[in-house]
């Protein structure tokens, strides 16, 4: 190549825009023009949650949030799927009305030899891709038919990793440090990924086949099938997550996916009891009320003791003070009880003590709660932060909404005196100057500059757009 021409793409690729873009504070959120291009579809239950693309793919993606999660970790950054070594066609995919299942429909691409003549033609086979979230763990069904009027031998190949990556890393946060990957141990139809934490925790992903493949490794497994006209042929997979600072790890029992699916079905309707009935003549709008409560009941988790509305997926997948105290209220007149678990959730967790590292002092409603390796390291101050102006009086406005609405006296007795710690804080730490306002001040320079609704780095501006 000529050095005029080399020169001439080395320039282009220096011009040409990263996909990524990083400003404004330690914890902002990174710009991926990848993922803005990508359909992604959302498994959730609990403190679990899984991305994948819409042909039921987990892409290799660092700064994606595509995988799955556990606890602010990733235990699942890849798993990819082929068939014939090729790509699957995508025909099209959906998420049951219910949000219990994710299924994507794929067909095969025009399968050809060496020499280029097609020895499988497009169409020729469906598959079928299922996906559930249950019990911790993330069941996968694929199916495949065959449609062609021959007799088919076909290779089936997975593609998986563990990079057990914290979530703020995924977001864009560096880390000069991470812990130890140790060798994956590999079985006949199972593979264990283990990762020891800079936070003396230990993380093992175990991913399960139903059936032994003819081959199997660190990365890849990889099946056959032989298809006579009109057979059809099933894999399953269970993928689970462990951790704790001693964990052998029992092996998880392989599970069906039907088994998984009928207990997030359960665990779903057992929710759905607690939420008010309504109904309208209008058939749309009837669907839309049940389509926003399938929506809701999807991401309620538990935690402390108690249940609460997480702030939204993927990257406020826990407990916030605001965010959650804002919806539990304007859910108070279809589902009481959200209002009453977020209440004694925050309440838990209320300031006990100054602590400049996480801007907490007595009294103070906490803003965010995180269980990952980089908050219980310190790397972020999220593992229990309190920079938030407005958690604590919207901590007294909900209880006296919900006090107000349901006559319980039985929790306004219980949560009495944190009530009487929450004013006590709004008249001295939140007044600092005693002029009847409550405002803010950052205590920890890792903290949120800006601790209001609007807490992003370039949220607050003057007239003219210059930040305040």
């Amino acid at each position: 190549m000529h050095s005029a021409t080399r020169q001439a793409e080395r320039r282009q690729n220096q011009n040409r825009p990263s996909p990524f873009l990083k400003v404004g504070s330690d914890f902002y959120v990174l710009a991926s023009s990848q993922a803005s291009r990508r359909t992604v579809r959302v498994l959730t239950s609990a403190h679990n949650f899984a991305v994948f693309d819409a042909t039921g793919d987990i892409l290799e993606s660092p700064l994606e949030a595509l995988g799955f999660f556990h606890n602010d970790t990733r235990y699942l950054s890849r798993f990819e799927m082929q068939v014939a070594g090729r790509l699957p066609y995508f025909l099209n995919s959906y998420l049951s009305d219910d949000k219990a299942e994710f299924r994507a429909n794929l067909t095969n691409p025009d399968i050809a030899n060496y020499t280029g003549v097609v020895q499988l033609a497009r169409n020729s086979m469906q598959i079928e891709r299922g996906w559930t979230l249950a019990n911790g763990a993330l069941a996968h069904r694929v199916m495949v038919k065959n449609f062609s009027r021959a007799r088919i031998d076909i290779a089936l190949d997975f593609f998986y990793g563990a990079d057990f990556a914290d979530l703020f890393e995924v977001r864009g946060v560096p880390r000069k440090r991470h812990g130890r990957h140790l060798r994956p141990r590999i079985g006949e139809r199972s593979v264990r990924f283990l990762y020891e934490g800079l936070d003396e925790i230990r993380r093992i992903t175990e991913i399960q086949f139903n059936t032994p493949p003819r081959s199997i490794s660190r990365s890849h497994a990889g099946f056959e099938f032989g298809l006579d006209p009109d057979e059809q042929g099933v894999i399953e997979v269970l993928v689970s997550g462990q951790w704790g600072t001693a964990v052998t790890g029992p092996r998880r029992k392989m599970r069906s996916f039907a088994a998984s699916l009928a207990s997030r079905r359960e665990e779903l309707e057992s929710a759905e009891k607690s939420w008010s009935s309504i109904s309208a003549s209008s058939k749309m709008f009837s669907t839309m009320l049940q389509q926003s409560q399938a929506d809701l009941t999807s991401i309620i988790t538990h935690s402390h003791g108690a249940t609460y509305m997480m702030a939204g997926i993927p990257w406020f997948a826990t407990l916030f003070g605001r965010d959650s105290l804002i919806t539990a209220m304007s859910l108070l007149p279809f589902n009481p009880a959200i209002a009453a678990g977020t209440l004694r959730s925050l309440a838990e967790l209320q300031g006990t003590r100054e602590d400049e590292a996480r801007d907490e002092q007595p009294g103070k409603i906490v803003h965010e709660t995180r269980s990952g390796e980089m908050a219980r390291t310190g790397e972020v101050p999220f593992g229990r932060y309190y920079g938030s102006v407005d958690s604590t009086p919207l901590f007294l406005w909900l209880f006296g909404e919900y006090t107000s609405a349901t006559g319980d006296m039985e929790l306004a007795e219980e949560l009495w005196p944190n009530v009487e710690r929450a004013l006590d804080w709004i008249e001295t730490y939140g007044d600092r100057d005693r002029d009847g306002y409550v405002e803010y001040l950052r205590e920890t320079p890792r903290g949120l500059a800006n601790q209001g609704w609007k807490d992003s780095f370039d949220a607050i501006s003057h007239r003219d757009g210059e930040l305040a």
